[in-house]
């Protein structure tokens, strides 16, 4: 979006006192080869960010993409500061440095009209004397599914220093930085998949050397071009509200394998399919080692690879692996003995002794064109593995690998929910889920931090919600609330994908966004977050509304989506468009993207599950109106809601085989049986819970072949429901079953199916319904719980012989804990002040009035 380019000066005297951003103290932590700065967030109220705006926004030169662009700002302290705040945003990834201290990345997952400011209480990070702010910022120049570029890449900043009279002195983004776009980035890079940025191709010899320290001399810099504002037309800031990132060095210790290798480094061209780099990488061939060798050597900061007699016509590949998988930046410090090419790959997987640098169509690799000398090299874009590929090509002589691993991130809040018990297995299991919560959220909630890494709502929204019972953290799922509604189609519909550019949607994902912000804030007690969506809710439904048919059921019909995608590359007030793309997710069985040869979920024709998903999305919004004052547009919802309930038993209920089918075609049931189907027929409310009993128990028991079984992801809705219904032994030996397999195979994330194939991206945050599962279900905590409210605790004290478990709720955090020996069963637990309990036990017999720290026999 063009912009107004226009020249100003900000004094370094200017007071602009900030408004409420949302403040992240940072820490440091020195590594041996590596500094890092992890961060602390704590929000602060923001009601104007209005002067902010008013702030020249950096850039030089052309504003396509990708490209990139390194800015300095030096100034002199005569004295330490009382406090220094750093504020700023840029598109679309920033790192930044505070005197050659790494800080942070950013910004998190935004709208193209809605721009987050990050703040930074960087106080600790002040000296005495010259002090220097060093800022990359890349520009991806097209839309992501994560993102919608504002067309006008750049930087906006201001750094407010308070001194000890408490004066505040302002340094905004102005003339007096420097910039230079000569960094060492390639700009004629492929696609490394379609859903994530570029291919990264660095070359030492164009790059400024260690432009972040304090004393680099960046007189040779350009003066920045000054915009008037990075705003497009109705565009606002907002405070970052969601946790900062923690960031830590892991290194990688382990040699998976080493190879030879005579191949020459492949061309990489920028009109390459997503993935074509790694394809020719994966196809070139490698020998046991002859000429060159690699060995352990102890340097001065720890233990370091040697690798030996590099050559132009000897190349080496050492595959490293990293322990378990993490997400974060990249990072390889090493000592090259001449110029070489380095090709840097990383996986989830490995075959064989080797990782899977290739994984559906996207290319885990980048390249570095080393200098001889020292290197210390990091990506701009984060992702996540376990095993990391590093070719070494062209050198001549011997190299020192100082440091190979990650810059390893996860959001800086406190993971104080538990579960541990006397079964090795479970707790193996809990440890899986709740690792993957940690690698799976970054810069907001993601799919999955490698392929996609993008905020989908029907993946998401649980995975807030976990990530709240586990941290009593709510900041990203109230942002979840908040955003997915900020870009409405005219139509009513809403982009399942969150942030993308994709102009598209997956119906049963718009009613599970009413569904999600109804478990919000029936978990929050937060009703001035939800108050103010009831109308976009209403107009999903209106969608919904206009496409029943006079019998009361939806007229439209799923079709296969579409190969050919819409996307919105910059920012358009006007979009998204979302009159085509069109589909039904429910879960993966029958749609071609996993679970290849199982039965599949049968969308044709009139659906029995959008229907179903329909009553309860009518009955959530009915409580939300209720509670918040619209008694009688409650009722309504409540009528349309029993009405359609009525004819979807009749419609999809096959009274001959004793369960739903998955839908109606041409006015004859489908054959087609699934657990998805009838899971939401029960949630609906579509049997009494006697027949619901029946049938839940033959859906997961039943060893009937062409049932279409649910993955994962969907196992969140299954668990609760038998739970419900009392079965809490049977879905605690699937759990064990269906999970263990990962366990058994020795993933440390989850994978995005039970199948963990070449199809799956193998951390999926989406898979870990054992969490609630565990804390809800045999714990017996309560799911969510509010200020002066009884709850109810029901341990199933009868499943397991010892337990200990705490859940976050927003009365506070809720333990329980019990032992079994032969004298009985001994049972404690920890209530906030405020809360009282009555405990439920397996025989029905009821304990009352408990109340902070208690205790009982049974």
């Amino acid at each position: 979006m063009p912009r107004e380019q226009k020249r100003r000066c900000f004094g370094e005297s200017l007071n602009h006192l900030a408004y409420g951003i949302a403040f992240h103290r940072a820490i440091i932590v020195i590594e041996p080869t590596v500094q890092l700065a992890s961060a602390d967030s704590s929000l602060v109220s923001c009601d104007d960010l209005l002067r902010f705006s008013n702030i020249a926004m950096l850039w030089s030169g052309d504003q396509s993409g990708p490209s990139t662009r390194l800015f300095r700002r030096t100034f002199h302290g005569e004295a330490l500061p009382k406090q220094a705040v750093l504020r700023l945003f840029a598109e679309s990834r920033y790192h930044i440095w505070i005197n050659g201290i790494y800080l942070a990345r950013g910004p998190i997952l935004h709208h193209g009209h809605r721009l987050p400011v990050a703040g930074f209480d960087i106080t600790s990070l002040m000296r005495v004397g010259d002090n220097v702010i060093a800022v990359l910022v890349h520009c991806t120049g097209c839309a992501l599914h994560s993102n919608v570029p504002t067309g006008a890449p750049g930087l906006v900043a201001e750094l407010t220093l308070t001194d000890s009279n408490d004066q505040s002195h302002a340094l905004a983004t102005d003339t007096q930085w420097r910039v230079t776009d000569r960094t060492g980035w390639s700009t004629q890079v492929p696609r490394r998949g379609w859903a994530i940025g570029h291919v990264e191709i660095f070359r030492v010899s164009e790059s400024p050397g260690p432009w972040t320290a304090i004393d680099f001399d960046d007189q040779s810099w350009a003066t920045p071009d000054e915009y008037a504002s990075a705003l497009p037309v109705g565009g606002v800031y907002f405070a970052d509200p969601i946790p900062a990132l923690r960031h830590t060095w892991h290194a990688a210790t382990r040699v998976l394998s080493f190879y030879q290798t005579s191949e020459p480094p492949p061309t990489i061209y920028p009109d390459d399919s997503h993935g074509a780099y790694a394809e020719k990488m994966m196809g070139q061939s490698r020998t046991s080692t002859q000429a060159a060798s690699v060995q352990l050597i102890h340097g001065r900061d720890g233990q370091q690879f040697q690798v030996n007699g590099l050559s132009q016509n000897v190349g080496a590949v050492l595959n490293l692996d990293l322990g378990a998988e993490y997400a974060g930046c990249i990072g390889l410090n090493c000592l090259c003995p001449s110029d070489g090419v380095i090709d840097v790959g990383w996986s989830e997987y490995i075959d064989g002794d080797r990782p899977r640098i290739l994984q559906k169509g996207t290319s885990y690799v980048d390249r570095v064109y080393a200098q001889s000398g020292s290197l210390n090299w990091q990506p701009i874009q984060f992702t996540a593995a376990r095993y990391l590929s590093l070719w070494f090509r062209e050198f001549t002589g011997d190299l020192i690998i100082k440091t190979a691993g990650m810059r390893v991130s996860e959001p800086h809040v406190n993971w104080t929910g538990r579960f541990d018990c006397d079964d090795a297995e479970l707790n193996a299991i809990w440890k899986l889920c709740v690792h993957t919560q940690t690698v799976g959220t970054q810069e907001g909630l993601m799919d999955c931090p490698t392929r996609e890494q993008a905020c989908y709502v029907g993946d998401g929204h649980p995975v807030a919600r976990w990530m709240y019972q586990l941290t009593g953290d709510a900041r990203h799922w109230r942002y979840l609330v908040r955003e997915q509604f900020a870009r409405q189609a005219k139509n009513g519909l809403i982009r399942s994908t969150v942030f993308s550019g994709r102009d598209d949607t997956l119906l049963d994902y718009t009613l599970l966004a009413i569904m999600h912000t109804h478990a919000y804030w029936q978990c929050t007690d937060d009703a001035d977050a939800v108050r103010d969506l009831l109308p976009q809710c209403h107009q999903i439904l209106g969608w919904f509304d206009r496409h029943l048919n006079d019998d009361g059921l939806m007229a439209w019909a799923w079709q296969p989506p579409s190969p050919d995608r819409v996307w919105e590359n910059v920012y358009d007030p006007d979009r998204p468009h979302i009159d085509h793309g069109l589909n039904l997710f429910i879960d993966h069985p029958g749609l071609g993207w996993h679970n290849v040869g199982q039965p599949g979920i049968d969308r044709r024709g009139i659906n029995a599950g959008i229907h179903c998903l329909l009553i309860q999305a009518r009955e959530c919004l009915a409580e939300l109106e209720h509670a918040l004052g619209s008694h009688a547009t409650a009722q309504q919802l409540r009528t349309q809601a029993q009405s359609m309930r009525d004819i979807a038993r009749h419609t999809f209920y096959n009274s001959t085989r004793e369960c739903f089918v998955d839908g109606v075609l041409d006015g004859r049931p489908l054959a087609q049986v699934s657990q998805h189907t009838n899971t939401w027929a029960l949630q609906a409310g579509l049997l009494d819970p006697v027949a619901a009993q029946k049938l839940m128990h033959r859906m997961v028991n039943e060893p009937d072949a062409d049932i279409a079984r649910a993955g994962p992801y969907f196992w969140l809705y299954i668990l609760p429901s038998m739970a419900k219904l009392g079965q809490h032994k049977l879905a605690l030996a699937l759990v064990r079953s269906l999970w263990s397999g990962m366990v058994n195979r020795n993933a440390t994330t989850l994978w995005e199916t039970f199948s963990g194939d070449d199809h799956d991206s193998a951390c999926h945050p989406w898979s870990a319904a054992p969490i609630e599962f565990f804390l809800t279900a045999i714990a017996g905590l309560p799911a969510f719980a509010l200020p002066g409210v009884q709850v109810e605790l029901r341990p199933r004290v009868d499943l397991l012989d010892r337990v200990d478990a705490r859940i976050e709720t927003a009365a506070g955090p809720i333990e329980i804990k019990w032992s079994t020996t032969v004298s009985g069963i001994a049972l404690a637990g920890k209530l906030p002040v405020g809360i009282s309990a009555k405990l439920i036990d397996p025989n029905g017999q009821i304990h009352s009035a408990l109340q902070g720290d208690w205790s009982l026999a049974l």
